[in-house]
């Protein structure tokens, strides 16, 4: 984890900044064409497994980490704020005066 001040300030930067991205007015668009994405691709994998094509492994593992990475990119602002509440707790911060620093 951080070691020096400029390494913690910047962890909790990051983190916050991550953390903010769920407030965004955009986030709701962009979360919604991302479950439209994955969408699309169970319903192409249904339609190939239904319509006899079948699919290889490395199309099923393509597939499957397409959908996963797009479930951690959303998760991402949510886990961010749980990582900042953890390392402010851990490290006795308190918020409202590093905020003014």
């Amino acid at each position: 984890m951080a070691k020096t001040e400029s390494e913690r300030r910047d962890y909790m930067v990051t983190q916050a900044n991550l953390a903010a991205l769920h407030q965004h007015p955009s986030w709701d668009a962009l979360e919604a064409e991302i479950e439209r994405l994955i969408k699309g691709i169970e319903a192409s994998v249904i339609a190939r497994v239904l319509h006899g094509k079948g699919m290889s492994i490395a199309e099923q593992a393509y597939d499957h980490g397409r959908v996963a990475g797009l479930r951690v990119f959303l998760r991402q602002p949510v886990q961010a704020q749980s990582r900042l509440d953890r390392f402010v707790g851990k490290n006795g911060i308190d918020q409202e005066e590093d905020d003014g620093a």
